[in-house]
């Protein structure tokens, strides 16, 4: 008897451990969509979005972290707006096929095979064109039919994919962004220039008549992504604060990125939403009640007064205020192991007696 108590604690305990690690994550995933508040009143509520690009669009580097659900700028968005979104965004690919069929065109296409309609179509890329310093080409004359241009350059390729989206999705609204500048050449010297590839994509979108958000020429978010300390001889040592690896945003990178998508979409389909927005109305002051004297204590005896547990003391909040020295997962972790230590005890207690 004594040998199926002990088997039936450790499988009892071995079962608590694997409930309590799945508790934590159901814990985080909430604190995380936390930071990105729901605007219910927000002009992209219940559209239905779809993001393209490369690797940034994706969100690589949030992939496999707490911030999966809401990664990169689509699900942070998504988030924050109430919408319903999709990520085709894809490491390594590009407007052109310099990397084979591994491009915007071809996410585009999967997209049209599935059925899919969307409200608004977010395009993104050039990243990787300039990584391998494709050919930008030129502008074509007028607007021919999709299978006739030449996707082995950029400018090109990029006509190629407006004339697809407007042949295969004539309902959606439309737009584009431009990539961030990169200012670190440790990826590549390529990327540390790639003026030519903007500036054909600002003479497309304005051709077309696609609406466009220039991050490369934001310099409040461009010096903000690239934090960096003054070595000998007065070389920038760039930190990786916000971009992983000089080119992929972080966490922070994404949080610091994203508003500035947010508000142009949601000037994209109301312009004037955020002027006729009105603020929060600051709550009235209650009235303050009537201070009563109150009589004073009588003091303690000295042997009377009891030494405070530290260990009952909140843990301080370096951000201000206090916080609970265990946080919640652990707390309902811990008391489900307790709950079945007693458990166990009793049964062992009966069987004894």
């Amino acid at each position: 008897m004594k040998i199926f108590v002990t088997k039936l604690g450790i499988f009892l305990l071995s079962f608590l451990m694997i409930a309590g690690l799945a508790i934590v994550p159901a814990f985080a995933a909430n604190n995380v969509k936390d930071k990105y508040p729901l605007d219910e009143e927000s002009p992209l509520k219940d559209l239905y979005v779809g993001f393209y690009g490369d690797s940034i669009c994706e969100g690589m580097v949030e992939m496999n972290t707490e911030y999966a659900s809401v990664r990169a700028w689509a699900g942070r968005i998504a988030a924050a707006n109430g919408c319903k979104f999709d990520n085709y965004g894809r490491s390594g690919a590009s407007i052109s096929n310099c990397r084979g069929a591994n491009t915007i065109m071809t996410q585009l296409e999967n997209s049209k095979r599935a059925g899919k309609q969307y409200d608004i179509i977010v395009l993104h890329g050039g990243v990787n064109d300039a990584w391998d310093n494709v050919a930008v080409g030129e502008i074509v004359e007028g607007y021919p039919p999709t299978s006739l241009y030449d996707p082995s350059t950029f400018a090109p390729a990029l006509e190629q994919v407006f004339s697809y989206v407007e042949e295969n999705f004539p309902d959606a609204m439309v737009c584009y962004i431009i990539n961030f500048k990169f200012l670190n050449a440790s990826m590549g010297i390529s990327l540390m220039d790639m003026d030519r590839y903007v500036e054909a994509t600002i003479e497309i979108c304005e051709k077309w008549g696609i609406p466009y958000l220039d991050l490369y020429h934001n310099e409040e978010l461009v010096d903000a992504l690239h934090p960096y300390t003054i070595g000998s001889g007065g070389t920038k040592n760039y930190q990786k604060t916000y971009l992983y690896d000089f080119v992929h945003p972080s966490t922070n990178g994404f949080d610091l990125i994203y508003p500035y998508i947010n508000e142009f979409l949601i000037e994209l389909v109301d312009p004037d939403y955020n002027d006729n927005k009105e603020p929060d109305p600051e709550p009235e002051p209650e009235p303050e009640p009537e201070q009563k004297p109150e009589p004073e204590p009588e003091p303690e005896h000295p042997s009377h007064q009891e030494e405070p547990d530290p260990s009952l003391e909140p843990t301080p909040d370096p951000k201000g205020g206090c916080q609970s020295s265990m946080s919640a997962p652990a707390m309902a972790v811990g008391t489900i192991l307790m709950m079945g230590m007693l458990a166990i005890t009793r049964k062992k207690k009966r069987n004894e007696a």
